[in-house]
């Protein structure tokens, strides 16, 4: 009779036992989920990469991204809303997708002689530089006058190219068109100075001081030219 008591006492304290490590593991595993699930959520808001056993998720919410993509939904031909967006993706890096919204552009206006430039930019950067020498020309081509396309051009034949010749053609050209262009004569007589063309460039500081006679980039630049 003591043994079957005592046997039943084993059986009962065993169960509690065995209860109270299935409690104890269900609050374990409560804890474990719960840590995970708020760790998870600090990720996704702060737009974080989550690495996984199968690879990587990447959670990129971005509210100035979203703010101007919903405008554009709104308004899809906006030009100022596109260009917009065109220039938070170059700022981001992302330079295919930016280069995509100025073509978007482009289509809209084939005018728009600054979504050229942009474009020329891009291909600068991807090392394009055939694809940039024909949209700086094509914006050249719409605004002749004080386009700064000119400058990117003279830079991409003398620095990328070496072909100094079709850049001073250039500078040339742009110099003809905006005789006062200050940012045309400073670059035009910076490259001169680089192939140590001394006088010419001299003569080009000199021309940038009639019309802004303070100028102390032009100033300095004669100075040091003068005492070589």
């Amino acid at each position: 009779m003591n043994n079957k008591h005592t046997e039943n006492y084993y059986q009962i304290h065993k169960r509690f036992l065995l209860l109270i490590i299935f409690i104890v593991g269900i609050i374990g595993l409560s804890i474990f989920f719960a840590l995970l699930y708020l760790n998870l959520t600090t990720k996704l808001s702060n737009g974080r990469m989550i690495q996984s056993d199968v690879g990587q998720i990447v959670v990129n919410f971005d509210p100035i991204k979203s703010d101007l993509e919903n405008k554009i939904l709104a308004e899809p031909l906006n030009q100022d809303r596109l260009y917009e967006l065109a220039q938070y993706y170059f700022s981001e890096g992302n330079f295919e997708k930016s280069k995509d919204i100025y073509s978007q552009i482009l289509k809209i206006d084939l005018k728009n002689w600054e979504a050229y430039n942009k474009m020329g930019s891009i291909f600068v950067i991807k090392e394009e530089l055939d694809k940039a020498i024909v949209v700086y020309k094509k914006s050249i081509d719409i605004n002749p006058i004080d386009n700064p396309a000119y400058i990117d051009l003279g830079i991409i034949y003398s620095k990328y190219l070496n072909d100094n010749d079709m850049a001073i053609n250039i500078f040339n050209r742009a110099i003809f068109q905006n005789p006062k262009h200050l940012s045309f004569l400073l670059n035009f007589a910076f490259l001169y100075e680089q192939l140590g063309e001394k006088e010419k460039a001299i003569k080009l500081y000199q021309s940038i001081l009639t019309i802004d006679s303070s100028n102390s980039i032009a100033i300095n630049k004669i100075q040091q030219l003068t005492n070589k």
